[in-house]
């Protein structure tokens, strides 16, 4: 009858056969389960003075052939594992990766080659903690390439504690972690949260300088570097405490950023001009029409309409019932359609109206009203006309380019976010 570990390790490379070859079988299952059958060998048989039944060679060689697929014939790093030995790459693999250094020659029964090749000794023994350390240091490797061309998953992590990371990647100077699909529809990384958490969540904690939380791109002509869907709620959000919550910048003539739909901004919005644009309703196949706002250094609001006289030459011009708890500080115009009479304002606003008279019977008017904001939202937040700029502003522009200054003179930019 075969020995328990010969019997797991055949489950192993089975399965690995079923799989349809090492490339295509995760290696870090038939890992666990050669590492399995290895203790439960040292469990139960008896083992030789060198620390265990299991020959070294026998032991690193299948648990590599999972993990590593070497390209090419590498020179022989041992005397003692010759190109004709079916696990030469697979030695010369732990060695050039620092798992084994193997054993200097010049030692009884092992003389020296004119490389001065140490020796592997793949006959002796493997004991429990020469084994942990090979685990450990193989799952430390970089590039382990696991493969499957089936729908299953090539690797699968879990954790039930709570705030626990399943899976986890750190790196110096490169990517945590990257994901990658040559697929129209699916996705190189897809975060899924079933709860009411977040399924992708991304965070920087640079303390000096800047860095992305979450950052993407797009090679594409017309490709969308970030996309955010929601079938009713909010499809992409930033918070800032401090800072920009949303930004976006655009060198070229492009847009920073295209709304199509309703946009509403519970704040104050300002820019350094404004206008609607608009197909040109005498040619919308062709040109655009574009008309600026008005602008004010007061929060002016602006009212106007046609009004016609009475037979005394008067009239009362009805405001809307919030026009007084909206605006103060109101100024008139009054302008005769038809004729000419010294039509002047009777009666200022007072119960959101105002009369107009000096007319005759008759005459339409022309009148326009404005007035100053006074709502709690405006009172608060009332827009200065000239302020200095922060400390942290000052020699910076908005617009460096119109006071002959480079690029990097510019307010609020992100060095380094595609340029």
């Amino acid at each position: 009858m075969k020995e328990p570990f010969a019997r797991i390790r055949g489950l192993a490379l089975s399965l690995q056969a079923w799989k349809g070859g090492r490339s295509a079988t995760p290696g870090w299952l038939l890992t666990l389960v050669l590492l399995v059958g290895w203790l439960w060998e040292a469990s139960i048989a008896p083992t030789s003075a060198s620390g265990s039944r299991v020959q070294r060679l026998a032991w690193e060689t299948a648990s590599l052939q999972s993990l590593y697929t070497c390209p090419g014939s590498p020179a022989q790093c041992f005397t003692d594992v010759t190109p004709d030995n079916p696990s030469f790459d697979y030695a010369n693999r732990l060695y050039e990766q620092g798992i084994v250094s193997g054993y200097n020659c010049g030692g009884a029964g092992e003389p020296c080659d004119p490389q001065n090749r140490p020796y592997y000794r793949p006959s002796n023994g493997v004991t429990r903690q020469q084994m942990a350390k090979y685990v450990d240091d193989a799952r430390r490797l970089p590039g382990i390439h696991i493969d499957t061309p089936t729908e299953d998953q090539p690797i699968f992590a879990h954790t039930g504690v709570y705030s626990g990371t399943a899976i986890y990647g750190q790196s110096d100077t490169g990517n945590g972690i990257t994901g990658q699909s040559s697929s129209d529809l699916l996705s190189g990384v897809v975060g899924t949260n079933t709860g009411q958490g977040t399924g992708v969540y991304g965070f920087s904690l640079g303390d000096a300088g800047f860095g992305y939380g979450v950052y993407g791109s797009s090679s594409r002509s017309q490709g969308i570097g970030v996309a955010g869907w929601s079938p009713g709620h909010i499809a992409v959000a930033g918070y800032t405490i401090s800072g920009t919550a949303m930004y976006g910048e655009n060198d070229t003539n492009g847009n920073a950023g295209l709304f199509i739909g309703n946009v509403q901004v519970n704040g104050t919005l300002s820019k350094s001009a404004g206008s609607f644009k608009i197909d040109d309703p005498t040619d919308p196949a062709n040109k655009y029409l574009y008309h600026s706002f008005v602008e004010s250094p007061d929060m002016m609001d602006l009212y106007n309409g046609n009004t016609t006289l009475d037979g005394r030459g008067e009239a009362w011009v009805e405001m809307p019932a919030w026009f007084q708890a909206l605006n103060r500080d109101f100024r008139y115009q009054l302008t005769c359609i038809g004729g000419f009479a010294p039509i002047y304002v009777a009666q200022e606003i007072e119960a959101n109206r105002f009369k107009i008279a000096g007319g005759k019977a008759g005459l339409k008017v022309s009148w326009q009203v404005t007035g100053i904001r006074h709502d709690p939202y405006a009172d608060k937040h009332r827009i200065p006309v000239e302020q200095d700029k922060p400390d942290q502003e000052r020699g910076l522009y908005l617009h460096p380019d119109l006071y002959g200054q480079p690029d990097s003179k510019m307010v609020g930019r992100v060095n380094g976010l595609g340029h």
